[in-house]
């Protein structure tokens, strides 16, 4: 996990309970990764003692592992102290250790539970899958003989060239990653979770052998689906970020062009909000030439919005989920919802539209479209396709 998972995850579970107090990212050797603390909590532990116990973790983490071959992987531990309740969880060699209010019942504690295990082996597994799918790795390439890299110790007079020497250098360390998974490759957990995933790999292998004729007759189906059925998000509530029309492969200096793409824009912008009022949708529009300039709130916002929609849609080219997940207690929107629509005038090549919807409780693109419209995009070009994704939503 990178250091920028470890503080996601202390986000992620932190919004799960009320009832949490404290959540830590534990390293394999005890030191504190990462952190959430409840506002206006006093701390039960002085820092020396709470490095202490991180210390214990780690110590008692590696004792249990002893035993996982015979018994399985620890899930999670669930302690009941008489002033605290704590859960303890495994991602890979780190540990999630939780602190929640003694006075908690059960049923929540088991609720919190249920909560963070998807949170944890989703976090646990994507690395297995990239390595797999997209590297074309297996964990017998991620073998490696001792405990760490041995140095490199040639000196530079024994190589023809300074450069033949940082290259040998770069040569020697280049498997330097293999190392860090060691301990969960020697377990046996890579393996194990690569196994998983060889039914997505195999069918991404198979799409890539479908021929052109092929993609077009399952995408006329889908299609034809999506159109008679709708999409079955029932989409009522929505934030649109700013639509675009851009106009591009223009000469620099052809101003007439850019300020007709930006009529375009305006005129798009001012029709949309009665097409999705037609739709059956209310829409909070995101409009950034409508923000008042010392408005921060708005433009944090959007401009929040607008990372994790592109997030979205890089992590979706690939299969994979973005690491924002569930963030709707971050805006002040009450939606889930949130559309992006570009259109591209392109003087070269075949204008284009762009519709996404990104849901912001699943972290991931729920519905997208891309459209070639031909040659001159149109009001009547935008209206339709629009008015066409706006209905399958809905519905």
């Amino acid at each position: 996990m990178t250091e920028n998972e470890d503080y996601e995850i202390a986000d992620l579970i932190s919004k799960i309970s009320p009832y949490i107090r404290f959540i830590g990212v534990v390293g394999k050797t005890g030191e504190l990764l990462s952190y959430y603390r409840r506002e206006d909590l006093d701390p039960l532990l002085d820092q020396k003692k709470t490095q202490y116990q991180f210390a214990q973790i780690a110590i008692k983490t590696e004792l249990e592992e002893q035993f996982d071959e015979q018994l399985g992987d620890t899930e999670f531990v669930w302690e009941e102290r008489t002033k605290v309740q704590t859960i303890a969880f495994a991602i890979s060699s780190k540990r999630i250790w939780i602190t929640i209010d003694k006075n908690v019942i059960r049923s929540e504690m088991l609720r919190i539970i249920d909560s963070c295990l998807p949170i944890v082996k989703r976090y646990s597994s994507q690395l297995a899958k990239y390595l797999l799918v997209y590297c074309d790795e297996s964990a017998e390439d991620f073998k490696v003989d001792g405990n760490s890299l041995p140095a490199f110790n040639q000196t530079e007079s024994e190589f023809r060239s300074p450069r033949a020497y940082i290259r040998a250098q770069q040569s020697h360390y280049k498997g330097f990653y293999r190392y860090l998974i060691k301990e969960d490759v020697d377990k046996g957990w890579l393996a194990t979770e690569m196994h998983k995933h060889e039914a997505f790999r195999d069918s991404i292998k198979a799409e890539k052998m479908l021929t052109v004729e092929a993609r077009e007759e399952r995408k006329e189906k889908q299609w034809e689906r999506l159109e008679e059925f709708g999409s079955n998000l029932n989409v009522k509530n929505l934030v649109v970020l700013d639509p675009v029309i851009k106009v591009i492969n223009i000469e620099e200096d052809d101003l007439d062009e850019r300020l007709e793409g930006l009529e375009q824009e305006r005129a798009y912008k001012e029709s949309l909000p009665n097409w999705i009022s037609e739709a059956g949708i209310n829409a909070e529009l995101l409009y950034t030439e409508h923000m008042n300039p010392s408005d921060l709130d708005s433009y944090n916002e959007f401009c929040q919005l607008e990372e994790w929609v592109y997030e979205a849609r890089i992590y979706h080219q690939f299969g994979l989920m973005p690491v924002s997940i569930d963030i709707r207690e971050r805006l002040p929107a009450d939606t889930r919802y949130v559309c992006r629509i570009v259109g591209v005038v392109d003087k070269d090549d075949w204008d284009s539209y762009y519709f996404g919807l990104f849901d912001l409780k699943r972290g991931k693109i729920v519905y997208q479209r891309y459209e070639t419209v031909g040659r001159n995009l149109s009001m009547g070009d935008l209206e339709k396709q629009t008015k066409t994704d706006l209905k399958i939503i809905a519905n």
